[in-house]
């Protein structure tokens, strides 16, 4: 292992910056030029050149060189943080990027603050894959502590592009997987995200068997949970919605690595779902150990009686003796409600493949996508293709073409185009008429949180499953 990065604020240290071009069909790998500057972000797909590249100067990220991240690994020194953004910069994602190059510093600032972590901030933006986009695939920014470097990295993010509706998901959580990962630092990846991955089963997928360079999410986030990459999706509202089965996917990768799934209708709170989520991880990475030692000591006892234990009652048993010695943890609390009906069952199958056999039909009838409003002013019209303002469209949301100047002032009228989305809520979704006049609920029982917190409090059994379960992966 190399030495920790340096804790000096990063303003104190020099930053350098380097531009690289792009190629369609090659991948750099980052290296270090023995002159203590990281090579700029590593490119995959499309056919264009970087805009702005930067890179990492630090004195402590000149110096290390990190071992990757084993596919069974134990993390006893959980003051490391590494935390990678994977952000989707397609057209209709203008409000959350903008949320991120506001906050960054922030974010950073929080993070390290608490509990002195020493923390790194990598950043994997993605678009789609060719022909649905032809800028790039995914871009990824290695790790840094320096907030002017993190700054510039996200500065270099923009909402533009994008195709068929689903993108290029399992290209981006490939991209971070490959990142050069502290071997003995808490792991967390932040997938910010309004569409699902190719491969779902979803109606105009440019890719219906998934992934086109052949790599699987479910397959990836097992991986990630093997390797201690613990995933927080946040979905982005009211977008996510207008698929089939883009909310089960985002709350499966939270349960196969053992994160939560968080949706958010705007992008206020963006920056304290990402302080909260990665205050909680630090926090039970810091008892796995106690954890651990609990399960198997009522498991030996257990045995001894001759009694078989479920999951459910260990989880039980261990969390009520941890907390009659008052063990308490920081805790995300938030009032977002993600409905994701067919979660269980994607979290249970192998494979995209196997889902697409299990899956249920999707509805009959015309997407919503689309038709009821843009997401933000700053996506210049490319947010979502609106269909005429009389019907619905009968194809998933194209997110490249924008909206003629005539069309926007006609579903103006007709009081379908808004510049913001309407606020999500716990009242009862309004019916909504398809095209062909059946009656259509919209936006079912999720509701975007509206309050996030970091608490500190008694460890919950929910913390404690996840903690058994990130353990147990970890020893095979």
């Amino acid at each position: 292992m190399g030495n920790a990065p340096s804790s000096t604020p990063a303003e104190n240290i020099g930053d350098a910056a380097s531009s690289a071009s792009t190629s369609d069909v090659t991948t750099s790998t980052p290296t270090s030029d023995g002159a203590g500057v990281t090579p700029a972000p590593t490119t995959t797909g499309g056919g264009g050149t970087a805009d702005a590249t930067t890179a990492d100067a630090t004195a402590a990220d000149a110096t290390n060189a990190h071992d990757t991240t084993p596919a069974l690994g134990t993390q006893p020194h959980p003051d490391e943080l590494d935390l990678v953004f994977i952000v989707d910069c397609t057209g209709s994602m203008g409000s959350y990027i903008h949320a991120a190059q506001t906050n960054i510093r922030r974010i950073m600032e929080k993070i390290v603050a608490f509990e002195k972590t020493n923390a790194r901030f990598g950043l994997v933006a993605y678009r789609d894959h060719p022909p649905q986009d032809r800028t790039y695939v995914t871009r990824t920014f290695d790790f840094t502590s320096s907030r002017k470097t993190m700054q510039s990295n996200v500065d270099w993010m923009s909402a533009a592009g994008g195709g068929d509706g689903p993108e290029a998901v399992t290209a981006g959580l490939k991209a971070a997987i490959d990142m050069d990962w502290r071997k003995e630092a808490t792991k967390v990846v932040i997938l910010i995200a309004d569409a699902p991955p190719h491969g779902l089963g979803e109606r105009g997928d440019g890719f219906p068997n998934g992934d086109p360079d052949g790599h699987d999410p479910l397959d990836l986030a097992r991986t990630m949970l093997r390797r201690g990459i613990t995933c927080y999706p946040v979905g982005c509202e009211p977008a996510l919605g207008h698929y089939s089965f883009a909310r089960d996917f985002m709350c499966t990768l939270a349960r196969i690595t053992e994160g939560q799934a968080v949706t958010l209708s705007s992008a206020e709170l963006l920056a304290d779902v990402i302080i909260g989520g990665a205050q909680e991880e630090v926090a039970l990475e810091k008892i796995m150990d106690e954890i651990t030692n609990e399960v198997e000591e009522e498991q030996t006892a257990a045995q001894m009686r001759g009694e078989a234990l479920d999951e459910a009652e260990l989880c039980t048993r261990v969390t009520q003796k941890l907390a009659s010695r008052g063990t308490r943890t920081r805790q995300m609390k938030h009032d977002s409600k993600m409905e994701s009906p067919h979660a269980d069952l994607m979290t249970g199958q192998a494979t995209l493949g196997a889902w697409r056999k299990a899956a249920p039909a999707t509805a009959e009838g015309p997407d919503l996508a689309g038709s009821l409003h843009c997401l933000d002013d700053d996506c210049g019209g490319e947010a979502l293709d609106l269909c005429a303002a009389s019907s619905f469209s009968s194809a998933p949301p194209s997110r490249r073409r924008s909206m003629s100047p005539k069309k926007k002032k006609k579903a103006s009228r007709a009081g379908l185009f808004s510049s913001a989305p309407p606020p999500m809520s716990s009242a009862p979704p309004p019916m909504m008429k398809s095209a062909g006049g059946a009656a259509m609920k919209q936006g079912a029982t999720s509701m975007g949180a509206t309050s996030v917190t970091v608490e500190e409090d008694l460890i919950s059994p929910e913390q404690v499953m996840r903690c058994m379960k990130k353990s147990a992966a970890r020893r095979r």
